[in-house]
């Protein structure tokens, strides 16, 4: 079987495999039994044709990840394994689970080079500037399941400068992708993950989260990683509703607009109302004042608090002052009332500012 795996060009032509002036995509993944492999695809991915000297890693593992590091002039593949061991006392060893990496200067002849431990499936490993901070830049590495470690990297052994953090506190993320060198773009760091959502009454199982920018900032709990959706997502507007400056007290105010597809944007001034939120075609994302949660997460605020939501028919994505927070949720829009309200709730005269509220209809990315 073929497992999870990545892709890249290769315009130096490092490898050999250009053709009739085509340098074509190489697709490297885990067949399964086997090791590593790669696959060329001469008429932009249309067909592939497997390389003529696979496996060209033989391990215990899958899902490689491989990208051309600059300075050092080669390859380097990270990828999951469980062929390495530790010497323990007595002679006796430990297997490891790890993220191992190799590098190639040519994509074909792989060497291993270090490995980092306590981490699982389908691992990413990619450097972002530090937003505010002038030339500052760290390496970013994490696997399946968001948890991911803050460090250096030399082209061959990862130095880890931070623990463990957590991406996504919702659940059901998971094994994404990330695009980097998107031709004429800025140097976005660019993820798709897998969403798992129950599906019923579709014709497919399960979805992926939409697309989104990585971003890294320093804060007082270290670096840490913000996603926000590409700013592409608003080429998929189509109605919309707006509205700023409007205090609630035990009330509600309910969007114009409504649907299974939307893009919501919404900012409070927390007030002294004791709860508040969003209720979005029956899923209730509540702020509790008192007890200072999201509806089960802890997370203190000063005065504001902005949610941002994509809204889809089996479940949405939810970002928090800007990714400071981020999970996504299933649900299942299609036996709801479409509604969208902000509401209120409190004791006596308490109130809640809300700062802006924006509410799109969002059009299909599939030409009808």
């Amino acid at each position: 079987m073929a497992f999870s795996g990545g892709a890249v060009v290769d315009p130096q032509n490092t490898s050999g495999f250009r053709r009739n002036g085509v340098d074509p995509l190489i697709a490297t993944y885990t067949r399964t039994g086997s090791g590593e492999h790669l696959a060329l695809s001469y008429d932009n991915g249309r067909t592939f044709e497997e390389y003529e000297g696979n496996p060209v890693v033989e391990h215990d593992g899958r899902d490689p990840k491989v990208f051309w590091y600059e300075p050092g002039g080669h390859w380097v593949m990270i990828v999951y394994s469980e062929s390495h061991t530790r010497e323990l006392e007595f002679g006796e060893e430990v297997r490891l689970y790890q993220h191992s990496i190799y590098t190639s200067p040519n994509l074909k002849d792989w060497t291993y080079q270090s490995g980092v431990t306590d981490f699982f499936e389908c691992p990413e490993l990619f450097e972002l500037p530090v937003e505010g901070e002038s030339g500052e830049s760290k390496w970013v590495m994490y696997d399946a399941d968001g948890k991911y470690v803050i460090g250096s990297f030399d082209g061959k052994t990862f130095t880890v400068e931070q623990g463990l953090r957590k991406y996504d506190y919702g659940g059901e993320f998971y094994a994404s992708q990330t695009v980097a060198n998107v031709p004429e773009d800025d140097g976005r760091r660019i993820q798709i993950g897998w969403f798992q959502t129950e599906t019923p009454y579709m014709p497919f199982n399960q979805s992926m989260t939409f697309p989104t920018k990585l971003n890294l900032r320093k804060t007082s709990d270290g670096y840490l990683l913000y996603p926000q959706p590409i700013q592409e997502i608003e080429k998929l507007h189509a109605r919309s509703y707006r509205i700023k400056n409007q205090v609630l007290s035990d009330t509600t105010i309910s969007s114009a607009i409504r649907g299974d597809q939307l893009h919501i944007i919404a900012e409070f001034d927390k007030g002294e109302a004791t709860q508040f939120g969003l209720n979005v075609n029956g899923y209730e994302l509540t702020y509790n004042l008192l007890r200072s949660t999201l509806n089960n997460t802890f997370y203190p605020i000063d005065e504001t608090l902005k949610l941002e939501l994509i809204v889809d028919r089996m479940g949405m994505e939810v970002f928090v002052n800007d990714g400071e927070l981020y999970f996504v949720e299933q649900y299942n829009s299609v036996d709801t009332e479409q509604a969208v309200e902000v509401f209120a709730r409190g004791r006596g005269d308490s109130a809640l500012l809300v700062k802006s509220l924006e509410v799109h209809e969002l059009s299909s990315i599939w030409d009808k």
